[in-house]
């Protein structure tokens, strides 16, 4: 694992977590703590600008998953502050954030987000997205033991 990103994430955070601005602040740093050592940094800037992202720090799935992980740990037993971060994650629309909005989407149940998790989704879309974080975000929803959608409810929510 990446000790950087280890110390980071030492302990849960639950104070962080009530603050989306310094929460997104602090998951810049993590993301920057993932990356491993010898990144090349020309091809994440090429990834970030054909992929429709605002930006592709690169750091890796595992490192996501840990502070994934770490998030959910911080929010404690009120996980709707950690739902309320998903559309603050989207919306800054990073490669690193929305590979952590489907990792997010996929630990979190119909309960703790205030509605289904595929709807929750389809709710952040914007006129253009890129496909492959979609796939990703799907990818891990239905890791996540979320079944997916019959055609019936995709024709109905298109």
């Amino acid at each position: 694992m990446n000790s950087q990103l280890d110390r980071l994430l030492a302990e849960p955070k639950p104070k962080l977590v009530r603050s989306r601005r310094k929460m997104m602040k602090f998951l810049l740093q993590a993301y920057h703590a993932g990356v491993p050592g010898l990144m090349a940094k020309p091809s994440t800037d090429l990834l970030a600008h054909s992929g429709g992202y605002s930006f592709h720090i690169g750091c890796p799935n595992p490192e996501l998953r840990t502070i994934a992980s770490w998030i959910l740990t911080s929010g404690g037993d009120d996980h709707r502050k950690v739902a309320r971060l998903i559309p603050a994650l989207w919306k800054r629309h990073g490669q690193e954030d929305l590979a952590l909005v489907g990792l997010l989407l996929a630990n979190m149940s119909q309960a703790e987000l205030g509605e289904e998790p595929w709807l929750a989704l389809i709710h952040l879309f914007e006129a253009q997205e890129p496909l492959g974080a979609l796939l990703e975000i799907a990818e891990e929803m239905v890791r996540g033991g979320h079944a997916i959608p019959d055609d019936a409810w995709l024709i109905a929510m298109a």
